[in-house]
C-alpha cells in the first residue's frame, strides 16, 4: 500500500467518491463522518494523508486550520469544501489560500491537490458557476412592488427634509446623552467580559498549584489558550507577596494569536485592591474587584480575583485592557469622541488628537452631582467645536475610578424632533408594509407550488423518498406534481425492494457462516433479539437500531477467514491459535470494508471483543472509545454465549452467568449498560 489515509467527511456520497480514488491508488482508506469519529480513528490509525472537510471546522474554519498545521506537522492535510451551502464570498481568498479541493471530485483534481499544485481557478471557478443562481420566480413577481415602494420613500424623504428642522439643540442634546449612556454601558459590557476571562482562568483545575510552585510553562499552557480565546490584552499572574510571576500581553499590531510572556518584574503589592484580594477581604460583589494601574507598557483597566488553593489565597490574577483600545472601542461604537481622566482631570486616554485637562471646577460638581444632572463642557480641538458630556467612571459595586467624556461636535448632523420622525417612519412602514404584504402574496400564490416542489426534490436528493405533494390545481405545475409523485412511488418500490435484497444476503452470509461453526446459528438470532432490545431501552432510534441489527447479525463473519481445524476445535486453543483466532474482526473489517451499504455496521463487528478495560481486542480500546453499539453487544453476546452449551464446556445457569456479567463490571462491560441489563432484563 502507498498510503494510509483518513477522510473526515459527513456526506456520504462525497465520502464513497473520495474512497473509491484513494482504493483505486492502492491507498489504505479510513473514514470518519465527525470529528469525534476522527478522533477514534487517530487512536487506532496514524495516517500519512489526512482529507477534513472545513464544515466540520464551524463558520470560522479559517482560524482553525494553522491550529490543525500546528498540531499535525508530521501529517499531510489537505482541506476540502463540498458542502451545498453557499459560502460567503468573503471566504475565497482562505479557500485559495490553503488551496482548499473543492467540487468537482475527479481523480486529476484531487491528484493536484495531494501534490499541492491546485489553482485559483480550480478553486474558485465550480464554486462561481454554483453562484450564479437564477432570481426565485417570487423575487422577480415582488420586484415591482418593492421598485414602486422605494420610488414612494424617496419622494415621502425628498419631502420631509423640506421640512423646516425643529429642536435642533434638543436633537444635539439627545443625541450626546445616548453616546453617554452607550459609553457607559460599553464600559460595564468590557467588565463582564474580562470578569468572564477571569473566572475562566483562576478556575482552571491546577492553577493553584501551578502559581503555588511557580511552574511557568504550565501556567503559559493553561492561560495561553484561554487568552487567544477572548482576546484580552494582558493577564498577570501574582504570587501572594504581590510579585508577577507570569505576564502575558497581546502584540500591538500582531495577529490574533500573537503574545509574549514573560515572568517576574512589576510589583503590585502597593495597590490596594491587590492588596484587598491577598488579604482574603470581600466587599458586597464578592472576591473580584476592578481599578486602573499605569504599570510601565501603559495605562491599563484590570479585572482581578483571588487564586485559591484549599481556600488558602496564594495569588491573585489581573485580566486587563489598555485604556486606548477601550476609548478607541467606544469610539467606534457609540461615533462619539471618548475621553478618560483621572480624579486630577489628568487625561489617561483619548481619541482626540490631542487630550486636554479638565478644569478643577468641572471635577468637583461632577461626582457630587452624579445622580442629579449630568456636566456639559465646551471645547475646541482642531478648530472644531465639541460639547463634551461628562459623568464617572464607574465599575462594580458602583464605584468611581475616574471620569468619562463623550463629545459630539456641534455641527452634528440635526433631524427633526422624535414626534415628528416617529409619524413619518409610521406613514412609510405603513405604506411599505401593504405593497409588500400585496406583493408577497401574490408572489407566494403563484410560486409556493413550485417552492415546495424544489424542497421535495431536495429531500428526495438527500434520501428521504417519505415526502408527497398535494395537487395545486389543474395548472401545468399541478401535472408536474403528479409526475414527481408517481416518480417517488417507483422510487420507494425500488429502494424497499434494493434494501430487502441487502437484508437477505446478509442473512444468507450469517446462515453460511453457521455451517462451518454450528454454535453461530440460534446464537446469532438470540444474540440480535438481546442486543436490540437493550439498545430500544437505552433510547436509540430506528435508524441506529437497523444498522446494530445488521452488525449485530454479522458479528463473527470475519470467522469465514479462520481455518476449520481453529474454529471447529472442540479443545482449549493454543497460543499461536489464539492470535489467528483474534484477527477474526480485522478479517470482517477487510471483507465489509468494500461495501458502502455496510458502512454504518461495522462497529459491531469490528469492536465487539473490545473490554472496558482495554484489555480486549483488536485494538484494546478503552472506556467510550468503544463504540456504543459494541459495548451493548458485547453485553448481549457474552450473556448467551454462556447459556449455551459449547465442545468445550456445558452451559452455565442464568444465576451464574448474571454473576459473571456483574463480576466483570468496569472489567469487560460498560458500568452504565450492565446496570441497564440489570434493571430491565434480570
Amino acid at each position: 500500500m502507498n498510503r494510509s489515509v483518513l477522510i473526515i467527511q459527513p456526506d456520504k456520497q462525497v465520502l464513497s467518491e473520495l474512497s473509491r480514488i484513494f482504493k483505486q491508488w492502492g491507498d489504505e482508506v479510513h473514514s470518519a463522518s465527525s470529528l469525534k469519529n476522527a478522533s477514534t480513528q487517530l487512536k487506532l490509525t496514524l495516517p500519512d494523508l489526512i482529507l477534513i472537510e472545513t464544515t466540520l471546522l464551524g463558520s470560522k474554519w479559517p482560524k482553525s486550520i494553522p491550529v490543525l498545521l500546528e498540531r499535525f506537522q508530521k501529517t499531510e492535510l489537505i482541506f476540502t469544501y463540498f458542502s451545498t451551502a453557499g459560502l460567503p464570498k468573503s471566504y475565497y481568498s482562505e479557500l485559495v489560500k490553503w488551496k482548499v479541493l473543492t467540487n468537482p471530485i475527479t481523480p486529476e483534481r484531487v491528484s493536484l491537490a495531494v501534490d499541492g499544485n491546485l489553482t485559483d481557478i480550480d478553486i474558485l471557478e465550480p464554486l462561481q458557476k454554483k453562484s450564479r443562481l437564477t432570481y426565485p420566480i417570487r423575487f422577480q413577481i415582488s420586484m415591482p412592488y418593492l421598485i414602486l415602494s422605494l420610488f414612494f420613500t424617496l419622494a415621502v424623504t425628498y419631502i420631509t427634509t423640506r421640512v423646516v428642522i425643529d429642536s435642533a439643540e434638543e436633537r444635539f442634546a439627545n443625541q450626546l446623552v445616548e453616546s453617554g449612556k452607550l459609553s457607559s454601558e460599553w464600559m460595564v459590557l468590557e467588565e463582564d467580559q474580562l470578569l468572564e476571562t477571569l473566572r475562566l482562568i483562576v478556575n482552571t483545575t491546577g492553577l493553584a498549584e501551578a502559581v503555588s510552585s511557580e511552574e511557568i510553562d504550565t501556567l503559559h499552557r493553561f492561560i495561553y489558550p484561554l487568552a487567544v480565546n477572548s482576546q484580552v490584552e494582558d493577564i498577570e499572574i501574582i504570587n501572594s507577596d504581590g510579585s508577577t510571576i507570569y505576564s502575558l500581553r497581546h502584540r500591538t499590531g500582531g495577529s490574533i494569536e500573537d503574545y509574549y510572556y514573560s515572568t517576574g518584574g512589576e510589583d503590585f503589592s502597593n495597590a490596594e485592591f491587590i492588596y484587598t484580594i491577598l488579604e482574603g477581604n470581600l466587599d458586597s460583589f464578592g472576591d473580584k474587584y476592578a481599578a486602573v494601574e499605569n504599570p510601565p507598557w501603559g495605562h491599563i483597566f484590570y479585572v482581578a480575583g483571588p487564586i485559591l488553593e484549599q481556600e488558602r489565597v496564594v495569588g491573585a490574577t489581573l485580566v486587563g485592557i489598555s485604556l486606548p483600545t477601550l476609548v478607541k472601542e467606544i469610539r467606534e461604537t457609540t461615533l462619539a469622541q471618548t475621553t478618560l481622566y483621572d480624579f486630577e482631570g489628568r487625561v489617561l486616554a483619548t481619541t482626540f488628537i490631542t487630550g486636554q485637562e479638565l478644569d478643577q471646577g468641572l471635577i468637583v460638581q461632577i461626582l457630587p452631582g452624579q445622580d442629579d444632572f449630568s456636566l456639559l463642557n465646551n471645547k475646541m480641538v482642531a478648530d472644531i467645536n465639541y460639547t463634551e458630556l461628562l459623568g464617572p467612571w464607574e465599575v462594580r459595586n458602583d464605584l468611581d475610578i475616574g471620569i468619562l467624556g463623550a463629545a459630539l461636535p456641534q455641527n452634528y448632523l440635526v433631524h427633526t424632533n422624535w414626534v415628528t420622525r416617529t409619524q413619518i417612519f409610521i406613514a412609510l412602514g405603513a405604506f411599505i408594509a401593504l405593497i409588500l404584504m400585496i406583493g408577497y402574496r401574490l408572489a407566494n400564490r403563484i410560486s409556493k407550488p413550485l417552492e415546495s416542489l424544489a424542497k421535495a426534490s431536495e429531500e428526495v436528493a438527500a434520501g428521504n423518498y417519505m415526502v408527497a405533494l398535494e395537487s395545486p390545481g389543474s395548472s401545468e405545475v399541478a401535472v408536474l406534481t403528479t409526475s414527481f409523485n408517481n416518480m417517488l412511488k417507483s422510487l420507494k418500490v425500488s429502494q424497499s425492494e434494493l434494501l430487502k435484497a441487502y437484508d437477505n444476503s446478509l442473512e444468507g452470509w450469517s446462515r453460511a457462516l453457521s455451517l462451518r461453526d454450528h454454535d453461530t446459528d440460534d446464537h446469532s438470532r438470540r444474540v440480535v433479539e438481546l442486543t436490540l432490545k437493550i439498545a430500544k431501552i437505552y433510547g436509540l432510534g430506528k435508524t441506529e437500531l437497523e444498522s446494530i441489527r445488521r452488525g449485530a447479525l454479522l458479528h463473527d463473519i470475519g470467522k469465514v477467514g479462520i481455518p476449520d481445524e481453529i474454529l471447529q476445535k472442540t479443545g482449549p486453543l493454543s497460543n499461536e491459535e489464539w492470535i489467528i483466532m483474534k484477527k477474526h474482526p480485522l478479517l470482517a473489517v477487510d471483507m465489509l470494508q468494500p461495501i458502502n451499504f455496510m458502512h454504518e455496521s461495522l462497529e459491531i463487528p469490528h469492536y465487539h471483543h473490545e473490554k472496558w478495560d482495554g484489555t480486549g481486542y483488536p485494538h484494546g480500546l478503552r472506556g467510550d472509545a468503544i463504540p456504543l453499539s459494541a459495548r451493548i453487544f458485547a453485553i448481549a453476546d457474552v450473556f448467551d454465549a454462556l447459556l449455551s452449551k459449547r465442545p468445550y464446556r456445558d452451559a452455565w445457569t442464568k444465576e451464574k452467568a448474571l454473576q459473571y456479567l456483574s463480576e466483570n463490571r468496569g472489567k469487560h462491560f460498560d458500568p452504565q449498560l450492565i446496570d441497564l441489563f440489570f434493571k430491565h432484563f434480570v
